[in-house]
């Protein structure tokens, strides 16, 4: 363990043989200063470090990069990339900064934030479970090669969402509040043309709503809805299915733009 708050006057790379705790806060020297933080593992190593404070809360670190598992008990703030190549645990948090990657799955007890101004990517593999709630902010787009899901809490994507295709085979991405009231919120999806991906959207007792277009998807899937699902702009897939029981009593599918389904339109099967 190493006590106390760290200022990074320079790149800074902390290799570690087992585990590490980091328990006060990490900042740069100064506002724009070169503070590009690496935590790794030695060579054959394996051990999880853990951040306890903020980082880049004061002076935001130059960019960070994690290529072992890593635990987070407050928020992340840089001017770059981050760029987390291992699992990732978390608390309640939010991470700030240009491009942000994941590479390996990603679990949260509480709410997780990403304001992101570069591309936010979820790699293939690195599915991203928060229990207390996901939000995507910032003016960066979302590249999905993995599902999110929430336990019962909103999940919410600000910006176009792109399905990454998985090694040229299709696949289908989960977006998920569960069997709880949270509600499901995007902005627009788009698919890789002639891939076929699939798209999967549960919000339990919550509603849906997509305020852009979804095109070039493989099947679009409404699994549970109970408040309703509206879905704003034009749609394009291969097909539509509406399993059996979507939406609750009074409540309604609305389909306001252009729909275009290759395939047709699937009712009670899921």
């Amino acid at each position: 363990t190493v006590s106390g708050n760290l200022t990074l006057s320079g790149d800074t790379r902390i290799v570690t043989t087992g585990a590490l705790t980091l328990s006060g806060a990490i900042d740069a020297a100064s506002d724009g200063g070169t503070s590009a933080l690496t935590l790794a593992n030695a060579a054959s190593a394996n051990g999880l470090i853990s951040l306890n404070a903020a980082v880049g809360a004061t002076h935001a670190l130059s960019s960070l990069t994690a290529t072992t598992g890593l635990a987070l008990a407050d928020n992340v703030s840089t001017t770059g990339a981050q760029h987390y190549q291992g699992a990732v645990s978390a608390t309640t948090g939010t991470l700030t900064g240009a491009a942000i990657q994941f590479d390996q799955a990603v679990t949260s007890t509480g709410a997780l934030t990403i304001d992101n101004t570069g591309v936010l990517t979820v790699s293939a593999g690195a599915a991203i479970s928060a229990a207390g709630g996901f939000t995507q902010t910032g003016s960066g787009t979302v590249q999905l090669g993995a599902g999110i899901t929430t336990d019962g809490q909103d999940l919410v994507i600000g910006q176009r969402i792109d399905l990454l295709p998985d090694g040229g085979s299709p696949q289908t991405i989960t977006l998920s509040t569960g069997t709880g009231a949270g509600n499901l919120q995007l902005a627009a999806v788009a698919g890789a043309a002639g891939q076929s991906d699939g798209l999967a959207l549960t919000a339990g007792s919550g509603s849906v709503t997509v305020t852009g277009s979804i095109a070039d998807v493989g099947t679009l899937t409404l699994n549970s809805a109970a408040a309703g699902a509206t879905l704003q702009g034009a749609v394009s897939a291969d097909t539509l299915t509406l399993v059996d029981g979507v939406a609750g009593d009074g409540a309604v599918i609305a389909l306001q733009g252009d729909v275009t389904l290759a395939g047709g339109l699937s009712v009670g099967t899921g």
